[in-house]
């Protein structure tokens, strides 16, 4: 999964990643796909909305309107099925 994410952080790796049978390109995946820790880097308290928030915060692009970030947030929790959280 670190390849697929391009975070090799020691090593190298050989060949070529495909994401639905194309050829990866770094700059585009970027866009469509986010690399997640397995550490806990946020807030146990916090709800599933907030953390959502904050992850936006650090994340989605600054000149996104307040609406276009809490639009995508919801987006998120329907697709996750946590919409009623």
């Amino acid at each position: 999964m670190i390849v697929l994410a391009g975070r090799l952080s020691s090593g190298t790796s050989t060949g070529n990643v495909y994401v639905g049978g194309a050829k990866r390109r770094s700059r585009q995946f970027k866009h469509i796909a986010k690399y997640v820790p397995q550490e806990d880097n946020l807030f146990g308290t916090m709800s599933v909305k907030e953390t959502l928030h904050f992850s936006g915060e650090l994340s989605l692009p600054q000149n996104m309107s307040e609406k276009e970030r809490e639009e995508r947030i919801q987006a998120v929790l329907l697709d996750l099925g946590n919409d009623q959280c």
